[in-house]
């Protein structure tokens, strides 16, 4: 049959059901940030937003949310199923033709929360064979299955007895930004970094320090923060490759979202960092991102050994090296060094350390104010919050 796949009249102002999931410890940010984008916000969950939104709403989340992993459309739900073998009939009565053509490859990937099924490759492949025997009845063609680099990806979601399934509109998870050539040792994802920023009340009036910079990821976050440059504007996503995408209105949004990049941006951002080969990674990623803040700089500098900053009420935002980073035992005597520069000159700055080591404070003998929960991919971390006041420098006994 031939493939009129591209006739279907579908509806662009229809708006559908859309799962947006985020780093643990996000899903208010998130769901702050999805308001300021006039996004109706059903509900938030551990994981992530669950919304309502247009076509041109999913493509515009894709291009400017900093802490989505993901935009998923639902295309299929059940609420009991008595048995895997029912995902194959879901899977099948979905219009993928509606969706995506033929010639196309595909990915599908599951996951479960208290699954009642025992396979979930199984699972998996049910979806496929259902999408797949779908296309051959109706165009005597299949699409192919590509794990590596697919055109179109697609969720199945478990939890108990039920069952959903999701497009994914965004193809590579949009933590990938575009503009990383090189990450350090234990590296913040992009997405968690915008996080940490969100979570810390850092705003572009005040100077940001990271003594910590490794590759540059959270200054390089916040200066396009800063500069207000959507995240995803150097990369492709699912969605261009899915019946809906219409190039012209991409092109406008595109355009749309450019214009509002703020020139000049005057900010003072200043990484630091002990290793020069992560200092010169910082500075190839800034160029990579085509990001222009007249202030930024990143500077070879051990912590331990800062100076005051001719800088008042700035921001320390630093995922530094903790656990099997540091493989001697001069953590103490890091923290401790790191602690007394703190106090000594930066008595009037927010400082917020993201760390898998909760006895941080202990070592830096520093109160937090919070410690906010979140993970760096599977490392249970805390997002550590202190005040630096002036009264807590004391001169070491002699």
């Amino acid at each position: 049959m031939k493939n009129n796949s591209r006739n279907i009249k579908i509806n662009k102002n229809e708006m559908f059901n859309v799962f947006i999931p985020c780093p643990k410890g996000l899903e208010l940010k998130l769901g702050e940030e999805l308001k300021s984008f006039d996004i109706e916000v059903i509900q938030n969950n551990k994981s992530g937003c669950y919304v309502k939104a247009s076509w041109k709403d999913i493509e515009s989340i894709n291009l400017k949310s900093r802490l989505a992993n993901r935009v998923l459309l639902q295309v299929a739900h059940s609420s009991f199923i008595n048995n895997e073998k029912e995902i194959l009939e879901i899977s099948h009565n979905v219009e993928w033709e509606k969706w995506f053509r033929p010639e196309y490859s595909i990915r599908v990937d599951t996951s479960s929360i208290n699954s009642n099924f025992n396979s979930q490759s199984y699972c998996n492949l049910l979806v496929k064979d259902g999408v797949c025997d779908r296309f051959r009845k109706i165009f005597s063609k299949r699409p192919d299955i590509n794990t590596v680099n697919p055109d179109i990806r697609i969720h199945l979601f478990i939890e108990k007895n039920s069952v959903t399934i999701y497009l994914d509109t965004s193809g590579e998870s949009l933590f990938k930004r575009g503009w990383r050539l090189k990450k350090g040792e234990t590296p913040l994802k992009e997405n968690l970094a915008s996080g940490v920023i969100a979570l810390s009340e850092w705003n572009p009036k005040n100077s940001l320090l990271d003594p910590f910079c490794g590759s540059g990821t959270l200054l390089i976050e916040a200066a396009s923060i800063a500069s207000n440059t959507p995240p995803g504007i150097l990369r492709s996503f699912g969605f261009e490759k899915i019946n809906l995408h219409d190039k012209n209105q991409w092109s406008e949004l595109r355009k749309e979202s450019i214009s509002n990049i703020k020139k000049n941006i005057e900010t003072e951002i200043i990484g630091f960092d002990i290793d020069k080969e992560a200092i010169e990674a910082s500075i190839n990623n800034l160029k990579t991102s085509g990001l222009h803040v007249s202030n930024m700089r990143f500077i070879k500098k051990d912590s331990s050994y800062m100076e005051k900053l001719n800088i008042t009420n700035g921001y320390i935002i630093t995922n530094p090296p903790y656990g099997e980073r540091i493989k001697n035992d001069n953590d103490i005597e890091l923290w401790q060094n790191f602690s007394r520069q703190l106090k000594q000159y930066f008595f009037d700055w927010k400082v917020n350390i993201i760390s898998s080591d909760l006895d941080l404070p202990k070592k830096l003998r520093l109160k937090p104010k919070r410690k906010i929960p979140l993970f760096n991919g599977k490392l249970d971390c805390r997002l550590f919050q202190f005040e630096i006041v002036e009264k807590s420098y004391r001169k070491e006994k002699l």
